[in-house]
Protein backbone atom coordinates (compact mmCIF):
# COMPACT_ATOMS: atom_id res chain seq x y z
CA UNK A 1 0.00 0.00 0.00
CA UNK A 2 1.28 3.30 -1.08
CA UNK A 3 1.46 6.36 1.61
CA UNK A 4 0.15 9.42 -0.38
CA UNK A 5 2.11 12.68 0.92
CA UNK A 6 1.76 16.13 1.85
CA UNK A 7 3.24 18.93 -0.03
CA UNK A 8 5.54 19.58 2.61
CA UNK A 9 7.10 16.05 2.45
CA UNK A 10 7.33 16.00 -1.02
CA UNK A 11 9.15 19.33 -1.05
CA UNK A 12 11.56 17.84 1.94
CA UNK A 13 12.06 14.52 -0.62
CA UNK A 14 13.09 16.74 -3.37
CA UNK A 15 15.82 18.14 -1.78
CA UNK A 16 17.73 15.26 -1.77
CA UNK A 17 16.32 13.62 -5.43
CA UNK A 18 19.05 15.20 -7.66
CA UNK A 19 17.54 16.20 -10.61
CA UNK A 20 13.73 15.68 -10.01
CA UNK A 21 11.23 18.46 -9.61
CA UNK A 22 7.62 18.38 -9.14
CA UNK A 23 5.18 19.36 -12.10
CA UNK A 24 1.25 18.63 -12.13
CA UNK A 25 1.62 16.72 -8.95
CA UNK A 26 4.07 14.08 -10.49
CA UNK A 27 7.77 13.91 -10.41
CA UNK A 28 9.87 14.78 -13.21
CA UNK A 29 13.29 14.08 -14.77
CA UNK A 30 15.16 13.70 -18.18
CA UNK A 31 18.46 10.91 -17.35
CA UNK A 32 20.73 11.94 -20.51
CA UNK A 33 23.27 9.55 -21.58
CA UNK A 34 26.74 9.06 -23.86
CA UNK A 35 24.74 6.51 -25.94
CA UNK A 36 21.53 4.41 -27.09
CA UNK A 37 22.94 1.53 -25.42
CA UNK A 38 23.37 2.94 -21.78
CA UNK A 39 19.76 4.59 -21.93
CA UNK A 40 18.54 1.05 -23.03
CA UNK A 41 20.74 -0.47 -19.96
CA UNK A 42 18.70 1.71 -17.89
CA UNK A 43 15.25 1.00 -18.41
CA UNK A 44 16.04 -2.67 -18.45
CA UNK A 45 17.68 -2.86 -15.23
CA UNK A 46 14.59 -0.14 -14.26
CA UNK A 47 12.25 -2.21 -15.85
CA UNK A 48 13.12 -5.25 -13.08
CA UNK A 49 12.56 -3.05 -10.25
CA UNK A 50 9.31 -1.30 -11.40
CA UNK A 51 8.29 -5.16 -11.63
CA UNK A 52 9.22 -5.95 -8.48
CA UNK A 53 7.31 -2.93 -7.02
CA UNK A 54 4.22 -3.70 -8.82
CA UNK A 55 5.01 0.53 -9.81
CA UNK A 56 5.46 1.83 -13.09
CA UNK A 57 6.62 5.10 -14.53
CA UNK A 58 5.16 7.20 -17.46
CA UNK A 59 8.52 7.50 -19.54
CA UNK A 60 9.84 8.15 -22.88
CA UNK A 61 13.02 7.08 -24.51
CA UNK A 62 14.45 9.25 -27.69
CA UNK A 63 18.00 7.96 -28.69
CA UNK A 64 20.44 8.65 -25.49
CA UNK A 65 17.59 10.48 -23.37
CA UNK A 66 14.85 8.78 -21.20
CA UNK A 67 11.98 11.45 -19.95
CA UNK A 68 10.29 10.19 -16.56
CA UNK A 69 7.01 10.62 -14.92
CA UNK A 70 6.36 9.80 -11.94
CA UNK A 71 2.82 9.60 -9.88
CA UNK A 72 0.75 6.84 -8.26
CA UNK A 73 -2.31 6.97 -10.31
CA UNK A 74 -4.87 5.24 -8.13
CA UNK A 75 -3.96 7.75 -6.22
CA UNK A 76 -3.22 10.82 -8.10
CA UNK A 77 -0.95 12.17 -6.34
CA UNK A 78 2.84 11.48 -5.25
CA UNK A 79 3.08 8.61 -2.65
CA UNK A 80 6.28 7.15 -1.23
CA UNK A 81 6.48 4.51 -3.98
CA UNK A 82 7.19 7.46 -6.34
CA UNK A 83 10.25 8.59 -4.24
CA UNK A 84 11.49 5.10 -3.70
CA UNK A 85 11.14 4.57 -7.71
CA UNK A 86 13.46 8.04 -7.72
CA UNK A 87 16.11 7.23 -5.84
CA UNK A 88 16.53 4.11 -7.63
CA UNK A 89 16.69 5.30 -10.89
CA UNK A 90 19.11 7.68 -9.52
CA UNK A 91 21.24 5.10 -8.13
CA UNK A 92 20.79 3.18 -11.20
CA UNK A 93 21.95 5.84 -13.31
CA UNK A 94 25.11 6.54 -11.17
CA UNK A 95 26.41 2.90 -11.63
CA UNK A 96 25.90 2.92 -15.23
CA UNK A 97 27.51 6.41 -15.75
CA UNK A 98 30.59 5.07 -13.59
Amino acid sequence: MSKKLSFSEIDQELQSLSGWTKRNNSLHKVFNFESFELCMDFMQSVAEICSEMNHHPEWLNIYNKCSVVLVTHDKNSITDLDVTLARDMNEIFEQIQK
